[in-house]
């Protein structure tokens, strides 16, 4: 290696190879070229930098999606949805019998307990049954009525729904399946989707005939 770099000599003699170190300068002037070898890459790319951040652009930021399972995923999905401190508004589908028959009594309360503490208020589309029609009461009551949901109902033979969507936080979207044998549920985090579902919600809102 120090021969390829030429730091020392190779003589082969009487079938023999022997070394002969080069003045010491050399190894100097061996740094010296590594050095201006580092700066021209080193401008290089500082050159093409601005093209590479122009395709970067075109391409755009990939959302970030996160995937859960079983009853352990979804409460992680909820608990997702209180954790910050600033208020917003939550947008969601959702079929809340599902809720209620898949989410324990006890966790629900603390859940909307922490949503009346931060002021989050909620805007809901969901079937138009009995049972959602008693959802408020049902997992709301204790609480002041200004956090009680917004919903809106959907004829259930003509628009029937699984699972839940939520809207919610700066730019989250949840999506759940509450099966009890296989539930799941993702977490897309992205501006572009946040902001068409959120479109697409308030489209369906302002066509929706029948509210609480």
């Amino acid at each position: 290696n120090l021969s390829i770099r030429g730091l020392i000599n190779e003589i082969e003699k009487r079938n023999k190879l022997f070394y002969q170190v080069e003045k010491p300068d050399r190894f100097i002037k061996y740094s010296e070229n590594k050095v201006r070898m580092a700066q021209e890459s080193l401008e290089t790319a500082q050159a093409i930098l601005p093209e590479i951040n122009e395709l970067h652009g075109m391409l755009g930021e990939k959302p970030k999606i996160t995937y859960y399972e079983g009853f352990e995923g979804m409460k992680a999905i909820y608990e997702d949805h209180i954790t910050t401190d600033k208020p917003y508004e939550m947008l969601a589908w959702a079929d809340t019998s599902e809720v209620r028959g898949f989410m324990p009594k006890d966790f629900f309360d603390e859940y909307v307990k922490n949503k009346e503490r931060i002021g989050i208020t909620t805007r809901g589309i969901v079937p138009e049954t009995p049972e959602d029609r008693g959802f408020n009461d049902f997992r709301y009551g204790n609480l002041k009525k200004s956090v009680w949901p917004d919903l809106r109902f959907a004829p259930k033979d003509k628009f029937p729904m699984t699972g839940e969507v939520v809207v919610y936080g700066k730019n989250k979207v949840s999506i759940v399946n509450f099966s009890k044998t296989n539930a799941v549920g993702t977490i897309i985090e992205d501006d572009a989707i946040h902001n068409t579902m959120k479109t697409i919600f308030n489209m369906c809102w302002e066509s929706s005939a029948i509210n609480i």
